[in-house]
């Protein structure tokens, strides 16, 4: 059962649309809140079943860099497909399909609401495109099949947890 995962910014693609871009591990084994470090703003950690003791860091759909428009991937696809997802490749239940997985999150403590500064919460919805000290780069994605999907927020509104 995937629990969180840490993603690594590549900050040479914060203009793109779609931003941020960068590597992603996956965990399955779920650390202790002093085993964590993460390098803010170069990392983001995203917690799945609630388990950061903290809202988790909002994405947005995949979108083409260059143009902003929406699309997917699939495990059966790689690559970015354009458009609205094809449900039969959708994965209903993923983690439900998991031999055990009841007892492993069953078993699970979260993590105490306290670890993360009340301010934390108070960051915009989706991640900054830019490095600590420069200004936010993400264009915004209005392409949302006509849609707008939401305009980024000011370098400003983010400040070091």
């Amino acid at each position: 059962v995937q629990l969180f995962a840490h993603f690594i910014l590549n900050h040479d693609n914060d203009a793109f649309h779609g931003c941020p871009y960068g590597f992603c591990c996956a965990f399955e084994a779920f650390p202790k809140p002093y085993e964590v470090e993460v390098a803010f703003p170069d990392h983001h950690i995203f917690f799945w079943h609630e388990f950061g003791g903290i809202p988790g860091v909002g994405t947005n759909l995949i979108a083409d860099p260059q143009t902003g428009f929406f699309g997917y991937e699939t495990r059966q696809h790689p690559g970015f497909i354009l458009g609205p997802l094809d449900y039969r490749y959708r994965e209903n239940g993923h983690d439900e399909g998991y031999p055990r997985y009841g007892a492993v999150i069953a078993g699970l403590k979260p993590w105490p609401n306290n670890i993360y500064p009340s301010s934390y919460n108070k960051l915009p919805p989706h991640p900054k495109c830019g490095d600590f000290i420069s200004v936010n780069k993400d264009p915004g994605q209005n392409q949302a099949y006509g849609k707008v999907v939401y305009t980024p927020a000011p370098a400003s509104a983010y400040f070091p947890p």
